[in-house]
C-alpha cells in the first residue's frame, strides 16, 4: 500500500471522527446467536455488575440474540443510573430466564405462511414485535 493512500485514509478518518482527546465513554457490545447468546450475555453482564462496571457503559450495541438481552437490560438500567444492581439475580436474571422459556418465534413464523398475509412481507416481523411487546409489557 502506498504512503499517499495511507495518508489519505488517515485524513478521512480524522475528518470523520472526533479527535482522540475528545473521545470519551465506553460501549457494551453484545453479539448474536439467538437465545444461547442472550443467555451467555446474561452471565457476562452478571460479572460486569459484580465488578461495578455494568452501569458505567455509555452505550449498548447489539445484534440478534444480543439485542434480545440488550433490550431487557436497557429497560432496567434506566432505573439504576450509575449504580450497580444490588439484586442482579432478582432484577435481571430471573425475569430474563423466565422470558426465554417462552416460545415467541413459532407463531409469528407461521403467520407469514397464511395466505392472507402473503402480500405483507413484514407480517412475521410485525407479529414477532407484538408478541415481544406483550411478553415484556411494552406493547
Amino acid at each position: 500500500m502506498s504512503t499517499a493512500s495511507s495518508e489519505k485514509r488517515r485524513a478521512t478518518t480524522e475528518e470523520k471522527y472526533l479527535p482522540a482527546k475528545h473521545r470519551t465513554g465506553s460501549a457494551l457490545c453484545l453479539s448474536g446467536g439467538g437465545y444461547r447468546a442472550a443467555l451467555f450475555h446474561l452471565g457476562v453482564c452478571r460479572r460486569l455488575n459484580e465488578l461495578g462496571l455494568l452501569a458505567k457503559f455509555n452505550a449498548i450495541s447489539a445484534v440478534s440474540g444480543g439485542s434480545i438481552f440488550a433490550a431487557h437490560l436497557a429497560c432496567r438500567l434506566v432505573h439504576v443510573g450509575d449504580a450497580c444492581f444490588a439484586d442482579y439475580e432478582g432484577t435481571i436474571a430471573v425475569p430474563f430466564r423466565q422470558f426465554v422459556k417462552i416460545d415467541v418465534r413459532t407463531g409469528p413464523a407461521i403467520k407469514e405462511w397464511m395466505p392472507w398475509e402473503w402480500w405483507n412481507a413484514a407480517a412475521g416481523s410485525e407479529a414477532l414485535a407484538c408478541k415481544y411487546g406483550r411478553k415484556t409489557g411494552h406493547h
